[in-house]
């Protein structure tokens, strides 16, 4: 099947269907996870206010509670989230996020 084009594989990650220019999406949670980092960069999501990881995200995109753990999780090893035992994820002060305020990248 990968000689005719059919599928392809990306080393580390998994086979995709079709010729490897035509390339391959994120996975759902990633895409997830940079939507809420980009509100919470923005300030659309407060500082240290509750992120919408329930209803709100599984209405509009259309996934199971699994994939919104994996973008939490994700979200929270970056620093964008910060979690508690019990308590909703809330959105981390900009001392803990993986770019500055202006866009720059934080060593």
């Amino acid at each position: 099947m990968t000689d005719r084009g059919l599928i392809h594989t990306v080393p580390g990650r998994a086979c995709f269907t079709g010729p490897a220019e035509a390339g391959h999406p994120r996975p759902l949670y990633q895409r997830i996870a940079a939507e809420l980092a980009g509100q919470i960069f923005s300030g659309e999501i407060q500082i240290n206010h509750p992120i919408p990881v329930r209803e709100d995200l599984r209405v509009r995109h259309g996934v199971c509670d699994h994939t919104l753990r994996e973008a939490v999780e994700l979200l929270e090893s970056l620093g964008w989230v910060i979690c508690v035992p019990y308590r909703r994820p809330v959105a981390a002060p900009p001392t803990c996020w993986p770019v500055s305020l202006d866009g720059s990248a934080v060593p």
